[in-house]
C-alpha cells in the first residue's frame, strides 16, 4: 500500500472487499438458481421492480436534499435519475454515458460537496457495489461472458442481467438512506484529504 499514490490509498482505505464480493456472489447464486430451475424470474416483473426501486431512490435523495440542503444529495438524485431514464427507455438505445461523465466531472469540480460523504467507508462501498453490479449486467447484456460460462443455458442470461441491475438499484437506494448529512461545518475541510506524493 505504501507504494501506491496517495489518492489511490485514500480510496482503497474507504472501500470494503464486500463491495466487490457481494455482487459477484449474487451473480453466481442467481445464475445457479435460474439454471437449475430452482427459481423463475419474469423479465417484466424485474423491469417494473427496477422502476419502482429507482423512483423511490430518487425521491428519497431529493427528500434528503430538501431536509439538509447539502448539494451531495442533489447530485445523488441526478445520478440515480440518469439510470431511471435508461430504464424508462424514453429514447431508443439510450445510453447514459455522456450524462454520467458530465456528472462525474461536476462532482470532481465540486468535490467539496462529495468528499465528506465518500469519507465514510459504508457509503463508498455501497456505491462501488452498485457500479460492480452494473458492470456485470452490461457484460451480460452485450453477451461478452456467455461463451465461456460453463454449463448455463442461454435462457438464464436475460433474467440474470435484469436481476443484477435490480441489485445495483437496491444498493443505490440503500446508499440514499445511510448517507447522513454532515451538519454545520461539514465540508471538505472536515475530511482528511489525500496528500499529494512528493
Amino acid at each position: 500500500m505504501q507504494g501506491l499514490p496517495a489518492r489511490v490509498r485514500w480510496l482503497w482505505q474507504r472501500l470494503s472487499l464486500a463491495a466487490f464480493a457481494v455482487p459477484v456472489a449474487f451473480f453466481a447464486t442467481m445464475t445457479w438458481l435460474l439454471d437449475a430451475g430452482h427459481v423463475t424470474l419474469s423479465i417484466p416483473f424485474l423491469e417494473t421492480m427496477a422502476l419502482v426501486v429507482l423512483g423511490t431512490a430518487v425521491v428519497f435523495a431529493l427528500l434528503r436534499y430538501a431536509a439538509c440542503r447539502e448539494p451531495f444529495f442533489l447530485l445523488l438524485a441526478v445520478f440515480i435519475a440518469i439510470f431511471l431514464t435508461r430504464e424508462l427507455k424514453w429514447v431508443n438505445g439510450h445510453r447514459p454515458h455522456g450524462l454520467l461523465l458530465l456528472l462525474l466531472l461536476l462532482g470532481w469540480w465540486r468535490r467539496a460537496w462529495v468528499l465528506p460523504h465518500l469519507d465514510r467507508k459504508v457509503v463508498t462501498s455501497l456505491l462501488a457495489a452498485a457500479m460492480c453490479a452494473y458492470f456485470i449486467a452490461v457484460q451480460l447484456d452485450e453477451k461478452r461472458w456467455t461463451g465461456f460460462m460453463p454449463g448455463a443455458k442461454l435462457t438464464v442470461w436475460s433474467p440474470v442481467e435484469e436481476a443484477m441491475e435490480v441489485f445495483g438499484h437496491l444498493t443505490l437506494l440503500v446508499s440514499t438512506l445511510v448517507c447522513r448529512p454532515m451538519g454545520p461545518g461539514g465540508g471538505a475541510d472536515s475530511v482528511a484529504r489525500p496528500s499529494e506524493d512528493s
